[in-house]
């Protein structure tokens, strides 16, 4: 979850009749962050209320407001609910208190009810730093609290109210992802991690993304354009954080990208990194399987084979295709088999039997040909004996 920055909000000055020396004491406590005093101060200032009318009690809602946030400050921010419950209920419905309020709530992980409060403030109210504020957190509230739907929404809210801001085109990038909307997820990341170009996290997100989006575009142009993107994210990903998870990253993208050569060195830094792993193995044997490398991409698929937890299927699966490539059908068939893959095993007994027919079919051109051939010897043999006219 996003730690959100304190919050500082402008408290309106007391009244007159409130200007008592424990306020003051308080709110100096207060301003240098020694909460505990504070707390203590307020508290014996409310003592003081107790005996008050009704009609005189609004004047100080701000002590309540204050004794909220010395709590919050001491990190205490179940504790601060009631203050601030009390100090709206003193003032009527006020965005800042209630801001406030929503916030002790979400610090206090009760997303429920923070959700609840923040729903219902009137942003417009607030400043333009905490109408961000309140889309931020209500996005997170949602979220934690199983609104998913409503979450979104809330971050889409949030990008739109924060747009310089890289943590929240991020989070808002991440749920559109999440929940299927790979073009908004796109933009929303793409602005994340030019914001924070040195974040390897955002980096990674966009060219999960962008990944994603190639796999979806449907017109071939456009998906080698998109891969292509997801190469340059994945490289500025590498170039701030070279691990094996991303090496992958960006080796797949250049899968995409046609990149072929760039993709089997990439695997191949990605083997130094970890060579125990099946992925990287597996990953050079498809890229030099696309490339047509069909003999030298038996190697790496067969390490791969051998390592622990590989996808035995999807290797032997592979395996069968280049084998097919090859035309050794009985290799082929064998490696389909074991990876129980019917397709590939229907599709090489209909290779065989069409390179039957085409045996056929080629012996019997042959034997055309010869017997052509041992026509125009005879015929020439002919022509050539005594007497024959010429």
């Amino acid at each position: 979850m996003r730690k959100l920055p304190a919050v500082v909000l402008t408290i309106a000055v007391l009244g007159a009749s409130s200007a008592r020396a424990g306020y003051e004491e308080g709110a100096a406590a207060y301003s240098a962050k020694n909460y505990q005093e504070a707390v203590n101060q307020f508290q014996a200032f409310i003592e003081e209320l107790k005996g008050m009318s009704a009609a005189e009690k609004p004047e100080y809602a701000g002590v309540y407001q204050m004794l909220g946030m010395s709590l919050a400050g001491l990190g205490k921010h179940k504790d601060a609910v009631e203050p601030f419950k009390t100090a709206i209920k003193l003032k009527g419905d006020d965005a800042t208190l209630q801001l406030l309020l929503g916030r002790a709530y979400y610090d206090a992980r009760d997303y429920r009810n923070a959700a609840d409060v923040l729903s219902k403030i009137n942003t417009a109210a607030l400043t333009e730093k905490h109408r961000g504020m309140v889309a931020t957190m209500l996005s997170v509230a949602y979220q934690e609290s199983g609104q998913e739907g409503l979450a979104l929404a809330q971050w889409e809210k949030a990008a739109k109210a924060n747009p310089n801001d890289a943590a929240t085109q991020y989070n808002y990038g991440a749920q559109a992802l999440q929940a299927g909307y790979t073009d908004e997820a796109v933009a929303a990341l793409a602005k994340a991690s030019t914001l924070d170009a040195k974040d390897p996290a955002k980096h990674r997100a966009y060219a999960q993304a962008l990944l994603r989006k190639g796999r979806e575009t449907p017109d071939k142009a456009a998906k080698t354009a998109t891969y292509g993107k997801a190469v340059t994210a994945g490289q500025q990903l590498v170039r701030l954080e070279n691990t094996y998870d991303n090496l992958l990253l960006l080796g797949e993208a250049q899968l995409g990208a046609q990149q072929y050569d760039g993709a089997i060195a990439t695997f191949n830094q990605a083997n130094v990194k970890n060579s125990n792993d099946w992925l990287s193995h597996y990953y050079l044997g498809q890229a030099l399987s696309v490339k047509g490398s069909y003999d030298q991409a038996l190697a790496p698929l067969k390490v791969a084979l051998a390592k622990p937890k590989a996808d035995q299927r999807k290797i032997w699966s592979q395996i069968g295709f280049v084998h097919e490539k090859q035309k050794n059908f009985p290799e082929a068939k064998t490696a389909y088999t074991n990876a129980g893959d019917s397709r590939g095993l229907t599709r090489i007994q209909e290779n065989e039997k069409i390179a039957q027919e085409n045996s056929a079919i080629e012996e019997q051109n042959r034997k055309i040909q010869e017997l052509e051939e041992e026509k125009k010897r005879l015929e020439k043999e002919m022509r050539a004996l005594p007497g024959t006219n010429p």
